[in-house]
């Protein structure tokens, strides 16, 4: 399949609209029936300044829909707002959000000094918050996005959040409190691997000669780097059986990490790497993605080793974990299983699971 963003220049393709029109009206919503109307009798054709509008076409299709209008709730030209991104049922799931969403936070630089939106579901909010969006908890806005003067890179092609039923089953169980010890630990190793499969999913191949029992064939084996895990300590320990079950030969470093509970910033005391980072690729791991110290520290040492391809894994981020990890990293993807809404005074993510250590290693 064949992605294409295009900007809508002059004429709207209303044909091209007609199955985003019947799937968002089946499904309740009426924003592009609002697009179509606001068009035709020119109450909003995106031509202010700054203004842009996007569809979405795969092989020819149009499939989804997106553009950056200034906020007609507020009067102030400096902030712009997401309007009307939708995506067709059947292509969810496929990143066409997430480039629409590149294209509509490509703000020409000092256009903009924040973006707004609104949204009704608690999943468009994640989506929009894995964006570096903030909840506002306000009414007609409830997510910004605040721009700076040059204006911003969307972090959307570096987090990475794996949806699929067997995670959405497996992680609501972690979550629950009364979920025993051992449990816990066979949950998260199984979805370890489920996540683990999609961040491999890159992995370079070459085509080898094998020999079946029947004859003789070319297929594809890894190729290119090894694979190097490094559990951030103690709790990163739980997604190293599950990765391991995938990838047997990868080698596996520690960094040791612990979070000063009055500073929340992360302390150091251990730190073991192979010698040979700089060709392998590396999988950084831990649980939580909260404040995000631990997760910079981590990786600050992996790449002072000599790592130049790193990814972060983790079971669930925050908002602000992730703002925290891409100001530091931008180059390294982030790969999830959820993303939750905030974290308390405390530095534990919420709605969360707890202390992921200590219901790994049934401690207090």
């Amino acid at each position: 399949m064949t992605v294409q963003i295009k900007k809508v220049e002059s004429s709207l393709p209303v044909s091209g609209l007609k199955d985003l029109l019947a799937s968002s009206t089946a499904e309740g919503f009426g924003m592009v029936q609002r697009l179509i109307e606001n068009w035709n009798n020119s109450t909003n054709k995106f031509n202010k300044p700054g203004e842009a509008l996007f569809i979405a076409e795969a092989d020819g299709k149009v499939v989804g829909m997106g553009g950056r209008n200034i906020d007609p709730y507020l009067n102030d030209n400096k902030v712009a707002r997401v309007r009307h991104l939708y995506v067709l049922p059947d292509f969810r799931g496929r990143a066409i959000g997430r480039k629409l969403m590149e294209k509509i936070l490509d703000v020409p630089p000092g256009q903009f000094l924040r973006i707004t939106l609104r949204t009704k579901t608690a999943a468009a909010g994640k989506f929009y918050e894995s964006l570096g969006f903030s909840p506002t908890g306000e009414e007609t806005t409830t997510h910004q996005l605040l721009l700076s003067k040059k204006g911003v890179k969307p972090m959307a092609h570096n987090v990475h959040q794996i949806d699929h039923p067997l995670i959405h089953h497996k992680l609501a169980m972690m979550r629950e409190k009364d979920t025993s010890t051992q449990d816990f630990r066979t949950l998260l190793r199984e979805i370890s691997m489920l996540v683990g499969y999609e961040l491999m999913r890159d992995l370079p191949t070459e085509e080898a000669v094998i020999e079946t029992p029947l004859e003789k064939m070319r297929a594809r084996k890894l190729s290119g780097k090894k694979l190097c895990i490094v559990p951030i300590l103690r709790a990163g320990l739980g997604f190293v059986d599950g990765l391991l079950a995938l990838v047997p030969a990868a080698r596996v470093g520690h960094m040791g990490l612990y979070r000063d509970p009055k500073t929340l910033e992360a302390v150091e005391y251990y730190k073991k790497f192979p010698e040979d980072m700089s060709n392998r690729v590396v999988i950084a791991v831990d649980p939580m993605l909260a404040t995000g110290h631990s997760a910079v520290s981590a990786v600050n040492s992996i790449k002072a080793a000599g790592a130049t391809d790193i990814r972060f894994l983790c079971l669930i981020a925050a908002p602000v974990g992730l703002k925290t990890f891409h100001a530091a990293h931008p180059d390294v993807h982030v790969y999830t299983a959820a993303i939750d809404r905030e974290l308390n005074d405390h530095g534990y993510i919420l709605p969360g699971i707890g202390d992921a250590g200590d219901r790994i290693f049934g401690t207090k």
